[in-house]
């Protein structure tokens, strides 16, 4: 199968887009914060720890679309199509 290795770039930025925002939407630091309202409340404590475990899986999730990113961009790279008439 042929793949035009500028689509696989552009694919790529698309996907360096998206890890990004995974990160810019801190959601552990909004889950974490969401219960402020109840101060010294458990309700408080378990959504603050429950934000920690968010802000480790939302990196984990978008380190791993950034490898994702990676492994298509070298494949955008490595391999050129060669069109023959």
């Amino acid at each position: 199968m042929l793949v035009d290795p500028d689509v696989l770039r552009a694919f790529a930025g698309q996907v360096e887009e998206a890890s990004s925002a995974i990160k810019t939407v801190d959601v552990g630091h909004r889950a974490a914060t969401a219960a402020d309202g109840l101060p010294g409340s458990t309700t408080q404590w378990a959504v603050r720890m429950v934000g920690g475990q968010l802000t480790t899986l939302a990196d984990a999730i978008a380190a791993n679309v950034m490898k994702m990113a990676s492994a298509v961009r070298g494949a955008g790279d490595m391999f050129q199509v060669v069109v023959c008439r």
